[in-house]
């Protein structure tokens, strides 16, 4: 394609428009409507990456395809032209002929002028009707439970769906894939939950990766658990029994609740502690305190600071029991905190006399917060 090109002067009244914008398109508005396309496809393929050659080559194989066929040109089509033609090696997948022309097969047939084929799953659409609602859904999974037991699998419920699907096609509510279930439920489990089934003591079934349990929807949740403890900490286990309630109460009323696991909430925080506190449930201090596990040590300074309470509400002398009585009492007071266990003490002091030894020079002292952390750190940098 040859076209020469004169860039004139511009009339007084497209003084404000780009000249060589006024002269292309005073060039491309005289060529035929099949160059013009193909100068169209051209462009935006090198605006997205793509040569025009490349564009010609998808604009020539999809108008050979249409006149070989005498057919509307479907992806499915093409590519079935494609594997029965003799130079099938030399002709480009329907992947390819996409990508060159705008990145889905929809525009690939606008910039070849040609009218895209209804594809098999709109036909699909069409002969099953709108979407079925979640009534309807809940309602079939009803009525397997009442056909097969209420302690179904997924796999059972399937294959029990495509039985009806076959027996009567214009059924509604008959969902076989698992993601249809994760997208309107969360999992196959919830929406048995939802159609009032309970959890099934088998297989849990389908299920997301928890990814619609954003941060901020577990802390949402953590704070309405919260309110439901009338004033008690809300331990893990406390929220397990929380989440229980309200799957059960859900479950009455044929409703779907998300209300996420517990380690749901910790893998989204960091820890239980800390999403507590992102919550605004505990402190940021006493969220501090829960350092068990995670390959996390106790700091120095926790250990003295909690030696040096106990040791002054308990006296001198104080006993292994009397000091287990006096931390439980500590977890479970809302306001309090979480002191190191008398393991971690025999750990760090090498045995539990020591440590009451430790405690006790340290209430002699005239400062026995830093007493007991020098002799943690000595003993922390011994051989």
């Amino acid at each position: 394609m040859s076209v020469s090109m004169q860039i004139t002067q511009a009339p007084e009244s497209r003084r404000t428009v780009d000249t060589l914008a006024m002269a292309l398109f005073g060039v491309v508005r005289e060529l035929p409507a099949a160059e013009r396309r193909v100068l169209l496809s051209a462009i935006d393929g090198r605006l997205h990456g793509v040569g025009g050659e490349r564009a010609r080559l998808a604009l020539e194989v999809l108008r050979r395809c249409e006149q070989e066929t005498q057919q509307t040109v479907s992806k499915r089509r093409y590519e079935r032209w494609r594997e029965k033609h003799p130079e099938r090696m030399s002709l480009p997948s329907s992947t390819y002929v996409a990508n060159s022309l705008g990145g889905s097969w929809a525009r690939a047939m606008d910039a070849a002028g040609i009218t895209p084929a209804v594809e098999h799953s709109t036909f699909r659409w069409h002969r099953q009707g709108p979407t079925p609602s979640d009534k309807e859904v809940l309602g079939e999974l009803r009525r397997c439970a009442r056909e097969l037991g209420v302690d179904f699998t997924f796999g059972a419920y399937r294959e029990w769906a495509l039985e009806q699907r076959a027996a009567n096609p214009g059924r509604r509510g008959l969902l076989i894939s698992p993601s249809t279930f994760i997208a309107r439920f969360g999992s196959f489990a919830q929406a048995r939950l939802a159609a009032g089934l309970g959890e099934s003591g088998r297989h849990r079934g389908p299920r997301a990766s928890h990814a619609e349990y954003t941060r901020e929807a577990c802390l949402t949740v953590l704070q309405a658990a919260a309110r439901g403890m009338h004033g008690e900490i809300l331990t893990v286990r406390a929220y397990m029994r929380w989440r229980t309630d309200q799957l059960e109460d859900a479950r009455r009323r044929g409703i779907w609740r998300p209300v996420p696991e517990w380690k749901i909430v910790r893998d989204r925080c960091g820890s239980w502690p800390t999403a507590l506190a992102a919550a605004g449930i505990i402190s940021p201090e006493k969220a501090a305190d829960y350092c068990r596990g995670q390959g996390q040590r106790v700091p120095d300074e926790q250990i003295a600071r909690w030696l040096c309470a106990a040791a002054s509400e308990l006296g001198p002398g104080m006993t292994g029991f009397a000091y287990r009585r006096w931390r439980q009492k500590q977890i479970d007071n809302p306001s309090g905190g979480r002191p190191p266990s008398l393991r971690v003490l025999q750990l760090r002091f090498g045995r539990w006399t020591t440590a009451v030894s430790s405690a006790d020079a340290a209430l002699a002292s005239p400062r026995p917060f830093e007493h007991i952390l020098e002799i943690l750190r000595a003993r922390s940098s011994a051989p």
